[in-house]
């Protein structure tokens, strides 16, 4: 059974910090707020915040099982390269049975996700993350 990495992105406050920290890396990289005697230093300062900013931005490529939300919508990532995005206010109705999570959109469109493989505890806790956020009808 795999585990699903959940992501809330509006309460991480190590996320945070980490993006204040790149971004004070570029502005004092770019304006060269600080002169050194090798200007080489500004642009390594700037490079460090691009990183910083790409670790961030890169963490849903790392987890076969990735799940990121917020109060507007999540990112569901299920053995694939590219997760699908949800948004809440968008969510028709939901339906979870037998390990298979079923979202109906308002426009019409249904998707479905399997959690056979997943740890049931993981499979529950999505389908509640999901009901908290929207107010759906579960059919």
């Amino acid at each position: 059974m795999k585990k699903l990495h959940f992501d809330n992105l509006g309460d991480n406050k190590i996320l945070l910090l980490i993006m204040v920290l790149a971004g004070i890396f570029l502005v004092v990289g770019i304006f060269e707020i600080i002169p050194f005697e090798n200007p080489k230093w500004n642009r390594i300062i700037s490079s460090f915040g691009f990183l910083l900013q790409m670790l961030v931005y890169s963490r849903m490529f790392w987890f076969k099982y990735y799940v990121q939300y917020n109060t507007k919508g999540a990112v569901i990532k299920l053995n694939s390269f590219l997760g699908k995005t949800v948004r809440f206010e968008d969510i028709k109705a939901t339906h979870f049975e037998n390990e298979i999570l079923t979202i109906l959109k308002n426009d019409g469109t249904k998707l479905t996700f399997d959690l056979n493989a997943i740890v049931a505890e993981d499979a529950q806790k999505l389908n509640r993350i999901i009901v908290k956020h929207t107010t759906v009808n579960t059919w």
